[in-house]
């Protein structure tokens, strides 16, 4: 039998920005029915970790493997927002590619979600594993999420947080993306209007100008999936630690070895002599919009798509569509 869980106006949790309105129907779970579907949130099965929230691997009789997860007690106005923000954004979008919602729980200071179970992990985990034309596949399945939030809801809404951690892939190396706790309603209409002044978002993703105030836009999501799709092309981390100076951030380091046209360098060396160099650089032409220092040079969703439908349409591949060693 369905339970009902009604939210209503983001707006009184901290963000006159989140000022909307919205009645839900979903399935509701209690704190006890939870706490058993994962063993009393036993660490054997914590799949997921983060400042906000943990994830856990979970059996609920009637539906069978879910994700749990779980937000952190700190904190409780920001994490009320998380809660219903994407309890609010999995509920009003219907979508391939994003993971599905399939109840929450709301008692006391506890708030929990759970999801479908999707077993192939996330995109950064899994990435060394696949060759080019899964890759470019999934590259152009995930930007059709945004175009999804950014031109098919209404309102629009800004993930804030696109990143190959929040993209899960399916058995069959379907992407979902994920993780809508920060995501933002975006003003109607003019698409490249100031939508928050909270300077959230993860660091070596988030475009230049999105830690200073009143900057998140949609063109905010577009640089951060130029900057998922360099590393879908060339297997690094968006930051590396390790590295100093141009090295330490992957769109500085690619862009100081391609600006002579060496675009091979850049290429993951697992998939070198498996991409042609035309293909390669179309993929690069792409990231180069994206990653644009000024919001307003840099292309709508619908651009990428298109061009990312041609580069898959042009890559080869023995099997396309499966996952492959890379190196092979």
């Amino acid at each position: 039998m369905e339970r009902i869980l009604r939210c209503f106006n983001l707006g009184p949790t901290g963000s006159e920005d989140d000022d909307i309105s919205f009645t839900l129907t979903v399935e509701t779970f209690s704190f006890e029915e939870l706490s058993a579907a994962t063993d009393n949130f036993s660490s054997t099965l914590r799949i997921g970790s983060g400042g906000q929230a943990t994830v856990y691997e979970g059996h609920i009789p009637h539906i069978g493997q879910v994700a749990v997860k779980r937000l952190r007690t700190n904190d409780f106005p920001s994490k009320q927002r998380a809660f219903l923000m994407e309890v609010y954004v999995l509920n009003s979008t219907n979508h391939p590619h994003i993971v599905k919602l399939l109840g929450c729980c709301s008692e006391g200071t506890e708030r929990l979600l759970v999801y479908e179970y999707v077993k192939g992990g996330t995109l950064r985990h899994r990435l060394k594993e696949l060759n080019w034309y899964t890759r470019m596949r999934i590259a152009r399945d995930t930007a059709t999420v945004l175009e999804k939030l950014h031109l098919q809801s209404d309102p629009p809404i800004i993930h804030r947080d696109f990143k190959s951690d929040n993209i899960l892939l399916s058995t069959n190396l379907s992407p979902k993306v994920s993780d809508f706790g920060i995501a933002k309603i975006a003003p109607a209409g003019d698409e490249l209007t100031a939508a928050t002044s909270e300077t959230l978002g993860t660091y070596g993703y988030a475009s230049p100008g999105i830690f200073r105030p009143l900057n998140a836009t949609v063109m905010t999501d577009i640089y951060s999936f130029g900057v998922v799709l360099l590393e879908i092309i060339t297997g690094k981390p968006a930051i590396d630690h390790s590295k100093e100076g141009d090295e330490h951030y992957l769109v500085h380091w690619a862009a100081s070895k391609s600006k002579d046209g060496n675009f091979e360098e850049v290429l993951d060396p697992r998939l070198r002599g498996s991409v042609s160099r035309m293909v390669l650089s179309e993929a690069l032409a792409v990231v180069d919009r994206c990653t644009g220092t000024e919001p307003v040079g840099r292309p709508r969703i619908r651009e990428i798509i298109r061009a990312l439908r041609h580069v898959v349409s042009i890559s080869q591949d023995d099997t396309p569509g499966a996952s492959s060693s890379a190196a092979s």
